[in-house]
């Protein structure tokens, strides 16, 4: 009986590690390039760190609240930040005193 426990447990394990996150701090985690230019790459690493084109690394964080704030290596305040939705594929950033600064950008694949 507990050989049976044991297996259920390691069946359910694996189909929650096959499903991936719903989480935007999980789902952010890859390359996307911009929807406009394909050649304008981002890169986020689940470290926590990002990577523009040929700019240099720099570090991010996604909020509870559902915003992406970026940071300049050693600052401990953010120099933007922007509300964040994001899915496996797509991701849109939205920003500006009314909402109107749109970016979109699609998962590489």
């Amino acid at each position: 009986m507990r050989t049976l426990g044991v297996a259920a447990v390691a069946v359910v394990c694996l189909a929650l590690t096959a499903c991936g996150s719903s989480k935007p701090k999980d789902l952010i985690v890859g390359k996307w390039h911009h929807v406009n230019d394909p050649s304008d790459i981002y890169e986020f690493t689940a470290d926590g760190k990002y990577k523009h084109g040929n700019l240099p690394e720099h570090r991010y964080r996604v909020t509870d609240d559902g915003k992406l704030e970026y940071y300049d290596e050693g600052e401990a305040k953010p120099y933007a930040s922007c509300k964040l939705s994001v899915t496996k594929e797509e991701m849109t950033h939205t920003a500006g005193a009314r909402d109107d600064q749109v970016e979109k950008f699609k998962r590489v694949k």
